[in-house]
């Protein structure tokens, strides 16, 4: 029971949260000592600090080019983008004519276009040899090895190519697809790429 005159250390407290103790005294001490240690998570005890450096300003995002950094200007306003070439069926040795344009939406005015990132995805895993597909821009390929195409090994079904040789886009690029080399056994079948752009409107 609590009455007028009693001290706060009299008055029960019942735990809760991160608090334990069982008195009200004693559970204001450890809440004011719970505050203090959250205060004190800064650089100088090894925490990262919240101070004036940590903001965004203006119309800054996020994240910018450089990294951890906010993005500025353009960078504020990054769109990525990717589209799909599609081929259905077992796959053989030859140029596919199936081309996919960039979108109709970045025409008329568009900025900077960087095509970042190709993956290519099989239904069907290719077996006993891997399975290669150079990507064409105007019939040329973006690559400057066939080490560097999509690989897709045997008994996989992806793969994401690496350095990309002619990465630079404009509204009017079309893309196709070269298979280089198919599975011995299985060729592989129904394959889906993926190209992956920035934009940067103007």
């Amino acid at each position: 029971m609590v009455t007028a005159d009693q001290k706060a250390s009299e008055v029960p407290f019942t735990p809760a949260g991160t608090i334990a103790s069982t008195d009200v005294q004693a559970a204001i001490a450890e809440a004011a000592s719970e505050a203090e240690q959250s205060v004190n998570k800064n650089g100088v005890n090894g925490y990262p600090g919240l101070d004036g450096s940590s903001k965004l300003n203006g119309s800054q995002q996020t994240y910018g080019f450089a990294t951890n950094t906010a993005a500025q200007g353009n960078e504020a306003r990054l769109v990525r983008k990717t589209i799909q070439i599609h081929v259905p069926g077992t796959l053989s040795v030859k140029t596919y004519e199936v081309k996919a344009m960039i979108p109709g939406w970045l025409k008329g005015g568009s900025g900077a276009i960087t095509l970042v990132g190709v993956r290519g995805i099989v239904n069907t895993a290719p077996t006993d040899a891997t399975l290669i597909i150079d990507v064409l821009k105007g019939g040329v390929s973006i690559y400057s090895a066939q080490g560097n195409m999509i690989n897709i090994t045997t008994g996989t079904t992806s793969d994401d190519a690496d350095t990309i040789q002619t990465a630079t886009a404009s509204a009017d690029d079309e893309y196709s697809l070269q298979v280089e080399q198919i599975g011995s056994t299985l060729p592989g079948a129904d394959l889906t790429v993926m190209l992956e752009f920035d934009v940067v409107p103007s």
